[in-house]
This record gives C-alpha cells, sequence and structure tokens, in this order.
C-alpha cells in the first residue's frame, strides 16, 4: 500500500476506537496561511501574453532554444541499420537441430509402403538407437496421427496389446504393425 492509503486507513482507525475525537478547526493555522500566500500564482494557467512587445526577445530565444535542441535530438538518433547486415552472434538465428527420432520415424513409414506388413519393435531393435521404445512407440503413433486422409486410406495401423494383469480395459501395447491396405 502507499502511504496515503495507510495514512487514510490509520485514521479512519484511530477515529473508530475514538468516537468522541472531533477535528479541530485548521483554517485559522499558521502553516496554512502561508500556503495561501503561494496558492494564488500556482493555481493560475500558464499562458504568455504575446501582445507585450518587452517579452519578443526572451520568446524568440526560447524558440531558437527549443528548435536548436529538437535538431540536436534528431542528430543523435541512431541510423537505422540495414536489415542485410550481419547479425552479433547473441543475435544470430539458429536453426534448430533436427529431431533424430522424428526422421527415423519418417524412415520407417516410408519403409511401411514397399507393401509388407512391418513390426516397429522389430524395426526398433534393429536400429538399435539412442532412444527408448516407448518414446519410438510415441513418436511413431504420433507421427502416424497427423497423417492425411488419403494416407490413412492407404496405410494400416494395427496394435498387439497384452492385458493389463490387474486393470480390466487397460492394455500394454508391445508393438505396433503398419502396412499398406491391399
Amino acid at each position: 500500500m502507499n502511504k496515503a492509503t495507510l495514512l487514510v486507513k490509520g485514521f479512519n482507525a484511530f477515529v473508530r476506537h475514538n468516537p468522541s475525537y472531533e477535528m479541530p478547526d485548521l483554517t485559522h493555522s499558521i502553516e496554512l496561511s502561508s500556503l495561501r500566500l503561494i496558492a494564488g500564482p500556482i493555481q493560475l494557467a500558464p499562458s504568455v501574453d504575446s501582445t507585450i512587445l518587452s517579452l519578443e526577445t526572451v520568446l524568440a530565444e526560447i524558440v531558437a532554444e527549443t528548435d536548436s535542441k529538437i535538431r540536436e535530438d534528431i542528430r543523435a538518433e541512431p541510423v537505422q541499420l540495414e536489415i542485410a547486415e550481419k547479425l552479433d552472434s547473441d543475435q544470430a538465428v539458429y536453426e534448430p537441430e533436427p529431431d533424430l527420432l522424428a526422421i527415423e520415424v519418417n524412415v520407417f513409414l516410408s519403409q511401411c509402403l514397399d507393401g509388407n506388413a512391418h513390426s516397429a519393435k522389430e524395426y526398433h531393435f534393429s536400429k538399435s538407437p539412442d532412444w527408448s521404445f516407448e518414446a519410438w512407440l510415441y513418436c511413431l503413433l504420433n507421427r502416424y496421427s497427423y497423417l492425411d486422409e488419403g494416407d490413412k486410406a492407404i496405410m494400416y495401423l494395427k496394435t498387439v496389446e497384452i492385458p493389463h494383469p490387474h486393470y480390466s480395459g487397460n492394455d500394454f501395447i508391445v508393438d505396433v504393425r503398419i502396412g499398406i491396405i491391399v
């Protein structure tokens, strides 16, 4: 909270606990009378009477000074860099590294177009890659789900599942077989 809010809340709490408190009359206070002396010039709207000829040189100096400051600011602005310029090393745009798992899934799917049914498990273990079989299956199922309807009409995906030993309806996918519909 800002200080003004704390002050008002504190005053309200004080008045609630002291219902007999009355605000004193501050209109004749010495501190307020000094404020009344400077309040008039502060409350006047800032304006310049351009009909007074004695102020003409002062106004001309103000305009000249303002104009020179504006021109200096314009000259001080940095020149726009060409877009074709080489970026600094910390601003350089780097291409993301290729996803080797996604590339391998695409290779497997293109291999499945030869007319035979292929096992994802056999393919995975024949390559002995760095990623786990679960990651391989997840990426394969994800990639297959994003195929367009025309490609899905050509290819089929069949999962080989075993039931969960304790929970009915929960099956483990142990292999995926993909081939072409003939």
